[in-house]
């Protein structure tokens, strides 16, 4: 009750007051008092009536100084109508300089120059300045512009924007008002991701490859979530839940840094600096944002407790007194206590003499400007441009200069007046103050993640300049060459196209992690970028070449990079554990740190060219911050409204910067952070920004290097004022301008994606990646020097590769019948490949360019690992970790093998043999040590048994070991006699594999095999004295009793069709080993496959190619035999007795016969096929048996004229694919992929029964001696079983994909009898076997004469047409009417025939009415 009893009582004595005012709208104060005007409220103020008129604003609401006569301005100044005095020379210059305008009043229009624009308000400006969006008037009179026209491509948004026309409604905001998004049709859906792509939480579509690969490829992290493993962050950083990797001093810092705020869970209380403030909910603030009025902690806890100040009651120009009255702020120090408690004059204010006793009548009153007289005494004054001395009296100039922002650029200050400048490339704006670059309208160049856009910053423009990006993130421009420039962290890739968007070219495509920033020096020609993931900063040429890393030591994660190259400096961030800015001369000479306390994030950095200053942003305390360019000067222009800045950049008085929480791009003025605006919003993922505006690259720089590139022999690099010439990575300097032109030593390692080398030519140690193409998966390493090649297997790719030392010349060596090599070795005497395969069990060797393969060793293997060679004591040495590990030693040739060391090994690794102490090195990441012994294994000791978590590779150089370790991530070395002296030669480098040391000093000595090759036909390898040598020969083929030369290639052996390869397995030899048959034509999809076994030719079929080719079996004489009118040859077969080719082609369901050279080609079988498959022959009974899987799947035969059809099966078939024919044992076996068996049955079709069940994908049947062999899709694999029983099944040679048909050749079986004998039966043409013997047949469309032997050359009556780039005849003679190509060559388009003769243009018709397939 009494606490409403108060408010009523407050209400009414409110009213009360009000009312009052209502009643008297005037005050009566005392004698000697002025009576201020009635305030809002009816309060009356009373002042000293001295203080009227007095120029000062007692009252508050300058009652007390209206209708007052104004003071007189001196004679250089104009007086404005509100009393302030202005510079004369400002009248009618287009500035409001007195605030009311009256300087520009009844001012006489001014007179344009013709190249120049009339303003509203007066002004001349630049023609080329109108319509530029950009307010070169003041009064926005010069861009009152006629909306642009939209193209046909384009959308035209509701604001009047253009945008490209594919943005419209793809569900991203593009137009500045939404509109591209508005009234979208609701079925739009989420595009759909191929089974090769993974499918990011917005829609956007990457590469499966991506998935959980550690990096941020879909740009919110969601392709890094829910992965069971990731990439592992550093020792200094924490890894939030979604794989992404933060600085570990930012975990439990009460900020949100990872995108899933997983830095922020499970946390106690978070730890904050010494310069910051813990807010209530642990966040960490600037220690200088408490108490500043700011709610910066978002809880109000930066607040709480603050003494509050509570607005102040006295207006702007009057001064609060203590006791709470306010007076005009020309009375403070006037020497009168005017507050009546002495808080305006001394001692509580610093106070200078203002008035004096005597008349301005006199002297001017000692004034040294303008004297006037108040209550009495003088008061001096001074002219604008001057400020009045501590004395009272005298007057001093101002030097606006000193004011920040008070002029864009140059400034120049004299007595009373200023005068700013502009440096070259920019003109002075009709106000006086600031600059405007000369040149196009600039243009703001933004990487989008998924594209590069532009954006015109004074108005709406946005247009597309490349898309269908994977991650943009870093770019650059060469203005004058037309370029751009940018890197993509998820291919590791930097390109650049033309600023058009045509051209799209890789410049770095290897070595790449993370490459966050990019510059490009526009005077040089130079590309300089970080690297976050290397840690480096490197340079090279525009177009890649003569690459270097420039900085690497005490380097953690630099980002942003800019380049002055006018001044020879380059400038970056480093948001590492010790975050920094530096700079250092171009040429990576006089390192210095320029900032590095109150820094956290520092992502973006740019300099302002004619400002001379660097601006970078700090996502962490978004802030953006300036300096001079040497450090000094540190100011922040903006720490307000800055959730995540990213990039910045900076054009005439702005600045421009991303935002990755807003996802916009923003503009505020560079020198007070004020007139924030947003350029664009709602973006994709806004990356890095340029001003894309020839000033942003002034043309002013001297080109230190001159015409002839400095004299360099490769790189020169601007240093400070002079240059310097630099050689690429790891290669010396021979003198002052050349460098070497191969590396004399490096060490080569693998680390999975590519392959590196660090030079020890030169002292800095940096690894650098060979250029190579395709590295998926490297493991083993070797090189040979002698002719300059490093070799390296990839069990992701399954080969065998070599290129030379710098990348060139990169070919495969061996790409198949491999399933994981994972070691490899070189005998640099006699040029031999050895490498171990843990897949196949098995070590093999070839010749260095991967001919005349063979299988040293195939039993007793269980996962061979490493393996190396010693040439001169003619020995190999292997590590296998299967159920036993151990290490075996063998002669290279394979003989006398044994096992050296069987014990206290868990995972032997790599190899390494020490020619000097001749000793044979090895890891074991088991059991986590390095150890050695001699070439028998005896003396065996631990060389280093601590600190070894998982080593790898080995290798052996002087007198140190270098290893690779998985878990360290490193390349370490020690000593190789002691293992003291342990150093770290690089680290923080992911996937190590192999390491080698490539030097050009590699023992020679001379080998049996140097002359003649040993006496052997094919290969010659080593072995152990006294032996010396044995010969040996390529896989599948044996070596003949004279111990030198090999037979002429397999006698027994199994082909088989892979799609794009044909491959044959030996069954000569003890082991299965595929060999590729090495044909000089192109295989798209290889089906079905013969032999001539009198011969010795293969031959087969491509439903791609459409054609039926051959070759023989060693690769030679290939040759296309059928190459007009197939479709889908699935089915084919080789007469080697009657030397005719059969097929089926269930494309035009026709079964058909030719010679073997594909001449007399005749269709025998036409009616009642449904997809003919496989297909038999057996010549000595005249028969052909094929299958058939349309929709009533059968089996049938008939005479291999095509007479005698007779269906044998018909029921329980599914998909009957593989055909054979047992003639020792007459039956029929079939292979059914849909019943899952392999049946039987005799050659009259009964008898049937199962042989082998269940069988998973069967396709191909063969058989051979007591064996049946199928081909299985599912399984992938060739499998074996007992032709009778159908048991004892093996597996001959698996994972091969793509198998399709095979067939079993035994060459030594006699052929048999031809049925046609010597004189082809008598006939003309075709002589075809049969049930009764043989018959004679014509080519397909001609008749068989009436002396049942001899044919026409031709048809009677046919129908002839074309086919654009064919002419083809269809017979009207026989019954069959299969069209046969009429063999004319060099037809490009037909148009027209007639019976004698047809015509033929390249040209297109100019009348449609004469159909291609018609006929004529």
């Amino acid at each position: 009750m009494p606490l409403a009893w108060v408010l009523c009582g407050t209400v009414i004595t409110f009213l009360f007051r009000i009312q009052g005012a209502a009643e008297s709208t005037e005050c009566s104060c005392g004698r000697n008092h002025f009576t201020c005007a009635v305030s809002a409220f009816g309060e009356c103020t009373c002042i000293p009536a001295q203080w009227q008129c007095d120029g000062d604003n007692d009252c508050g609401d300058h009652s007390d100084e209206d209708g007052c006569m104004l003071p007189t301005c001196s004679p250089l100044d104009f007086h404005c109508d509100n009393g302030k005095c202005i510079r004369r020379s400002w009248v009618c210059d287009g500035d409001n300089d007195c605030e009311d305008d009256s300087d520009e009043q009844d001012c006489p229009p001014r007179e344009c120059e013709e190249d120049e624009f009339h303003c509203q308000n007066g002004y001349c400006i630049r023609s080329m300045w109108h319509c530029d969006g950009d307010n070169d008037c003041g009064d926005n009179s010069d861009e009152q512009c006629d909306m642009r026209k939209c193209s046909d491509k384009e959308f035209r948004c509701t604001d009047g924007s253009c945008i490209a026309e594919h943005w419209y409604c793809d569900g991203d905001t593009d137009c500045k008002d939404g509109s591209d998004e508005e009234n979208c049709p609701s079925d739009v859906m989420m595009a759909t991701c191929s089974v090769e792509e993974f499918q990011c939480a917005y829609g956007r579509c990457i590469l499966d490859i991506y998935h959980c690969d550690g990096d941020d490829d879909c740009g919110d992290w969601s392709d890094e979530s829910d992965c069971t493993s990731h990439q592992p962050c550093r020792s200094v950083e924490f890894m939030c839940s979604s794989g992404m990797c933060i600085n570990a001093g930012w975990r439990c810092d009460g900020e949100y840094d990872c995108d899933d705020q997983s830095d922020e869970k499970n946390c106690t209380t978070s730890m904050c600096t010494a310069d910051q403030f813990r807010c209530a909910s642990g966040r960490c603030v600037r220690l200088s944002w408490r108490c500043d009025g700011e709610d910066d902690c978002s809880d109000g806890s930066d607040e709480d407790g603050c003494e509050k100040a509570d607005a102040s009651p006295c207006a702007p120009d009057q001064f609060l007194c203590k006791n709470g009255r306010c007076i005009g702020q020309r009375k403070v120090c006037n020497g009168v206590s005017d507050c009546a408690d002495g808080t305006d004059e001394r001692p509580h204010q610093e106070c200078r003499p203002r008035l004096s006793e005597g008349s301005c009548n006199l002297n001017n009153g000692g004034c040294s400007h303008k004297c006037h007289m108040a209550q009495n005494l003088v008061q001096c004054t001074c002219h604008t441009g001057y400020r009045l001395m501590d004395d009272g009296k005298s007057c001093h100039d101002v030097d606006e200069c000193a004011e920040e922002g008070y002029c864009s650029q140059g400034c120049t200050n004299t007595e009373g007046e200023f005068q700013c400048l502009c440096v070259q490339g920019y003109e002075l704006r009709p106000d006086k103050r600031s600059c405007k670059a000369l040149g196009p309208e600039p243009v703001l160049l933004f990487a989008n993640r998924i594209d590069i856009r532009q954006v015109l910053p004074h108005r709406s423009e946005y247009t597309l300049l490349l898309n269908n990006l994977e991650n943009a993130i870093a770019l650059d421009f060469h203005h004058s060459r037309e370029l751009v420039f940018w890197s993509d962290v998820t291919l590791d890739r930097i390109m650049k196209a033309n600023l058009n968007g045509s051209n799209v070219e890789e410049v770095v495509s290897t070595g790449l992690e993370s490459p966050g920033g990019l510059a490009i020096d526009w005077i040089h020609d130079k590309l300089y970028w970080t690297d976050s993931g290397t840690s480096r900063i490197e340079v090279a040429n525009l177009d890649g070449t003569h690459r270097k890393v420039l900085l690497w030591q005490s380097m953690e994660k630099p980002r942003a990079i800019a380049l002055h190259p006018i001044e020879g400096k380059i400038y970056w961030t480093d948001w590492g554990n010790t975050p920094r800015i530096e700079y250092a001369n171009m040429d990576g000479s006089n390192r210095r740190i320029i900032a590095d306390t109150h820094l956290f994030w520092p992502n973006g950095l740019t300099i302002d060219y004619a400002g001379h200053r660097m601006y970078w942003v700090d996502a962490k305390h978004h802030v953006i911050e300036r300096a001079d360019l040497d450090g000094q000067n540190r100011k922040a222009v903006i720490s307000q409204g800055l959730p995540h800045p990213f990039a910045i950049t900076v054009f005439e008085d702005s600045l421009y910067w991303t935002d990755w929480h807003t996802k916009s791009i923003n503009s505020a003025n560079k020198f007070t952070g004020k007139n924030q605006e947003v350029i664009r919003n709602k973006l994709h993922f806004p990356m890095d920004i340029h001003t894309l505006h020839p000033q942003r690259q002034p043309a002013g720089g001297r080109n230190r290097c001159g015409t002839n590139n400095g004299g360099c022999s490769h790189l020169c690099l601007p240093s400070n004022k002079t240059y310097t010439c630099a050689c690429p990575t790891g290669f010396k300097k021979v003198d002052r301008f050349n460098c070497a032109e191969s590396l004399d030593k490096f060490l080569l390692f693998a680390r999975r994606t590519d392959i590196r080398r660090i030079s020890f030519d030169t002292q800095e140690k940096s690894d650098d990646v060979i250029p190579l193409a395709d590295v998926r998966n490297a493991v083993a390493l070797d090189w040979d020097a002698q002719e300059e090649f490093i070799y390296w297997t990839d069990v992701t790719t399954d080969s065998i590769n070599r290129a030379k030392w710098d990348g060139s010349r990169q070919e495969i060596v061996v790409d198949t019948s491999l399933e994981s090599p994972a070691g490899l070795a070189i005998d640099w005497l006699t040029n031999k490949l050895y490498w171990t395969d843990a897949g196949t069990d098995r070590i093999e060797v070839s010749n260095t360019d991967g001919s005349m393969r063979t299988v040293l060793i195939w039993e007793n293997l269980d996962r061979p690992r490493d393996i190396v060679v010693d040439p001169l004591g003619r020995n190999m040495y292997w590590t296998d970790w299967g159920a036993s590990p151990k290490i075996e030693r063998a002669g290279m040739d394979a003989s006398d093998r044994m096992v050296i060391i069987s014990s206290n090994l868990t995972w032997p690794n790599g190899l390494a043999i020490d020619y000097q102490t001749e000793r044979l090195y090895w890891a074991d990441a088991g059991m986590k040590t390095i150890e050695y012994g001699n070439f028998d294994g005896s003396e065996r000791k631990v060389l280093i048994g601590t600190q070894l978590p998982h080593p790898f590779g080995l290798t052996l150089h002087d007198d140190r070991i270098y290893w690779t370790d998985w878990q360290s991530k490193s390349i370490q070395s020690a000593d190789k006699k002691t293992g003291l002296d342990r150093a770290t030669l690089a680290e923080n480098l992911e996937n190590l594999m192999d390491i080698h040391m490539f030097h050009r000093h590699r023992s020679s000595v001379q080998t049996p095999c140097e002359v003649n090759n040993g006496g052997c036909s094919h290969l010659c390898l080593l072995a152990p004295l006294p032996k010396g040598f044995s010969c040996s020969c390529p896989t599948g083929i044996n070596l003949q009793e004279d111990g030198r030369t090999c037979s002429d290639g397999m006698n027994s052996f199994l082909i088989f069709a892979r799609r794009t390869d044909i491959r044959m397995v030996s069954l000569d030899i003890p082991y299965f080993a595929d060999v590729v048959l090495a044909v000089n034509g192109s295989m798209k999809n290889t089906i079905a496959i013969g032999v001539d076994s009198k011969e010795g030719k293969a031959y087969w079929s491509d439903s791609t190619l459409k054609r039926i080719s051959r070759a023989y079996i060693n690769g030679t004489e290939y040759e296309e035999v059928i190459s007009t009118g197939l479709m889908t040859t699935d089915g084919l077969a080789v007469d080697s007795v009657g030397r005719k080719i059969y097929w089926t082609d269930t494309g035009t369901n026709r079964i058909e016969v030719a010679n073997l050279n594909g001449s007399m080609r005749k269709v025998l079988i036409w009616q009642h096929l449904d997809s003919p498959r496989a297909i038999a022959l057996y010549h000595e009974m005249g028969y052909m048996y094929w299958t058939d899987w349309g929709e009533n799947a059968k089996l049938e035969r008939a005479s291999m004229d095509g007479s005698d059809r007779a269906v044998l099966i018909s029921s329980n078939l599914g998909w009957p694919n593989g055909l054979a024919i047992d003639k020792d044992g007459s039956q029929l076996l079939w292979a059914d992929a849909h019943t899952e068996r392999i049946e039987a049955a005799d050659l009259n079709g009964a008898n049937r029964h199962t042989l082998v069940s269940p069988v998973q994908h069967p396709y191909g049947l063969t058989l051979l001696g007591p064996y049946i062999y199928w081909t299985d899709w599912q399984s992938r694999s060739i499998q074996r079983a007992d032709k009778t029983t159908g048991g004892n099944s093996i597996t001959v040679r698996g994972n091969l994909p793509g198998l399709m048909d095979i067939q079993a050749v035994d060459r030594e079986k006699p052929l048999g009898f031809n049925k046609c004998g010597r004189w082809n039966g008598g006939c003309s043409h075709l002589c075809l076997p049969n049930v009764n013997g043989t018959s004679c047949a014509c080519p397909t469309g001609i008749l068989l004469k009436e002396d049942g032997r001899s044919c026409d050359d031709s048809p009677e009556t046919y129908l002839l047409f074309s086919n654009r780039v064919s002419v083809r005849r269809i017979s009207l003679d026989t019954g069959d009417y299969t069209d046969v190509h009429v063999p004319i060559p060099e037809l490009h388009n037909v148009i027209s025939l007639t019976t004698t003769a047809w015509r033929a243009r390249s040209t297109t018709p100019t009348s449609p009415s004469t159909s291609s397939d018609e006929p004529i």
